[in-house]
């Protein structure tokens, strides 16, 4: 398999789960929104059930507060959906960035082989994945050399303290 097709198959699997968390994300909300609905569904039909009481009916201003509390519980429930579709929107939009951005890095290190190809300066395939994981494996380096620098340093005054006792 080549860098291209690896990298190609990569970023197709970025995209098709990124399509899958935002599927999965509106039909949690597509549900939920559902379930209010058929609770509205379900108030309206014991409403219609419910006798006329004998005593007088509400006066305007408890119905007032009480319609005013449903339009709060119902005001949080939509602001609530807001926000998790702007963040699902957030993270599918930081997917696109980061596959936008490898494959622009692709691109470049093609650009880059054509041209070493085409200079006159004939790499094998070989020597080129050899670079590729000397490049690969250059961060793993200096991570593990930054988590040696506080044992060196250590040792370093081991040492010194030794040859101050001798």
């Amino acid at each position: 398999h080549t860098i291209a097709a690896q990298v190609a198959r990569l970023l197709e699997q970025a995209r098709l789960d990124t399509e899958s968390k935002v599927k999965t994300e509106l039909k949690g909300i597509y549900e939920a929104m559902a379930s209010m609905d058929g609770r509205l569904d379900q108030l309206l039909a014991n409403l219609d059930g419910i006798e006329p009481p004998a005593e007088a009916p509400l006066d305007a201003e408890h119905v007032g507060q009480l319609l005013s509390k449903i339009e709060q519980q119902w005001g949080q429930e939509i602001r609530t959906l807001k926000e998790e579709l702007h963040q699902t929107i957030l993270a599918h939009n930081h997917n696109a960035d980061l596959i936008k951005q490898h494959k622009d890095t692709i691109d470049a290190l093609r650009e880059r082989c054509a041209r070493m190809q085409g200079g006159g300066s004939a790499r094998t395939a070989a020597d080129i994945q050899a670079q590729l994981s000397r490049l690969d494996a250059l961060p793993k380096q200096q991570q593990t050399q930054r988590k040696m620098e506080p044992l060196f340093e250590r040792l370093a005054a081991l040492e010194r303290k030794v040859a101050a006792a001798a």
